[in-house]
């Protein structure tokens, strides 16, 4: 996973442009917790929605308030904060790209949003908006 300046923005970290080395360091060492609030604020999203989408309770995210995410939940918020910088790309609209993420799709057998629990999900939903853009539709 390629993690973009405009991505890294989304989630309030501002780091010059990153090798894949840069990149893996940075999710071993683990995210601010507090991106989580300023992604969730972005996708429109309670803290503990996007904390059950990332797999940690919203009890253990309280105490991390100043600490860092683990690595793969880091992993899963980086991934989710991909996705969403490629949406704006594509839609040019955050509320356009929220109400898509949030209807249902047959081509893609449900809500975006649905997939957003897992990576693979999220590949998937990142791959169905690459194809978009070369004009597929979904």
């Amino acid at each position: 996973m390629s993690i973009s300046n405009d991505t890294l923005k989304t989630i309030g970290v501002t780091k010059p442009p990153l090798s894949v080395n840069d990149e893996i360091g940075l999710i071993r060492l683990g995210i601010p917790a507090s991106a989580v609030d300023k992604l969730s604020a972005k996708m429109k999203l309670s803290k503990g929605e996007m904390a059950g989408i990332i797999g940690v309770s919203t009890r253990t995210l309280s105490r991390l308030k100043a600490k860092r995410l683990e690595p793969h939940q880091s992993e899963h918020l980086l991934a989710i904060a991909s996705l969403f910088t490629q949406g704006i790309d594509y839609f040019g609209d955050e509320t356009v790209f929220l109400d898509w993420l949030n209807s249902e799709h047959p081509a893609l057998g449900g809500k975006p949003f649905d997939y957003l629990d897992t990576i693979t999900g999220i590949q998937f939903v990142k791959e169905k908006l690459s194809r978009m853009a070369y004009g597929d539709i979904a």
